[in-house]
């Protein structure tokens, strides 16, 4: 299994810490912050990328999104659409108003 953990902040950080714990599946991080991006890469010794195309190239199986609700708008439509185009699964995010939105692909 590997997991993209999208933002590096508290919340990415605290996931990166739980899946460490609990999974041995590969963990990638993306933050558009190098600096941050670079302490969570070293700490962690994961893999990370700043380019949201590049992170979305390694196919992971689970992406976790964790900015600001804000930051998800102008990602979402164009790289959740390019990435379920590629990939036979079904893809489920929950927005920040509580329902579900699960994109099916064909």
């Amino acid at each position: 299994m590997k997991y993209l953990v999208m933002g590096t902040g508290s919340i990415g950080e605290t996931h990166i810490q739980n899946l460490k714990e609990i999974t041995k599946g590969e963990i990638i991080a993306c933050d558009l912050d190098k600096k941050r991006l670079d302490f969570i890469k070293d700490k962690y010794k994961i893999q990370g990328f700043s380019d949201i195309d590049i992170s979305f190239e390694q196919n992971p199986d689970i992406i976790l999104v964790c900015t600001p609700p804000n930051s998800h708008i102008p990602f979402r439509p164009l790289h959740w659409k390019n990435y379920i185009d590629k990939n036979e699964q079904v893809v489920c995010v929950v927005t920040y108003d509580g329902k579900e939105n699960v994109i099916k692909n064909k």
